[in-house]
């Protein structure tokens, strides 16, 4: 007895791990109220349209800087943007929310820790060093500014500070955004946790009827 009672919430995990993987996720979201599901519904296109967004914000600002004025505009907004919200929906899925659904993380401040994390990288780290390399090449292309690295004189240090100059009037801003998507992406993590928990207590609720009917 002491056995089966020692096993039984392994059990149970396993059960609610088969069930995620067998039922698709918008069948199980039915079962929960409307206004609970927000979090698995709308919380993909809220990191992808934060990641777009702070995207534009950084390409906007170095196009300032390298002095591009209207030259290339949707050249350098179309692949930020885009790459921005692919990047962001797929990384997301795959380590905040089929872990979440899979039951592989089942520890909210592990969920908080990993959505801020994620959120932090590509909704804040990676549109600006996306953003960097593309409006250096505009630059070229445009001949506005001589950056350095794409001349041949030029080492991988002036590449840097060249950078560091542009981007220090900037720093304000992005400590700003950075903080703000950490807190999005913690933020965001809880909430779909605490769905998925009331998803995995009302599925299982619902076999405990069936089973004594």
């Amino acid at each position: 007895m002491a056995k089966e009672m020692k096993d039984e919430p392994r059990f149970i995990r396993d059960t609610i791990r088969e069930q995620a993987v067998a039922v698709p996720l918008t069948e199980r979201l039915s079962q929960i109220p409307e206004e609970k599901r927000w979090p698995l519904n709308t919380g993909l296109a809220v990191v992808s349209i934060n990641s777009t967004i702070v995207g534009l914000i950084c390409n906007s600002y170095l196009r300032r800087m390298c002095m591009l004025g209207g030259k290339g505009v949707f050249l350098s907004m179309v692949p930020i943007a885009g790459s921005c919200a692919l990047t962001m929906q797929a990384v997301w899925q795959a380590t905040v929310v089929n872990p979440l659904v899979q039951g592989r993380l089942g520890c909210p401040l592990c969920a908080e820790l990993r959505g801020g994390l994620v959120n932090f990288t590509l909704g804040a780290v990676y549109p600006l060093a996306l953003a960097v390399p593309i409006n250096g090449a505009m630059s070229v292309m445009y001949r506005t500014i001589e950056v350095p690295f794409f001349t041949k004189k030029a080492t991988p240090g002036q590449f840097f500070q060249f950078w560091v100059s542009k981007l220090r009037y900037f720093k304000v801003q992005f400590v700003t955004i950075a903080i703000f998507q950490t807190l999005v992406g913690t933020y965001l993590a809880g909430k779909q946790y605490e769905t998925i928990q009331l998803l995995n207590k009302v599925s299982t609720e619902a076999d405990s009827n069936s089973g004594q009917q």
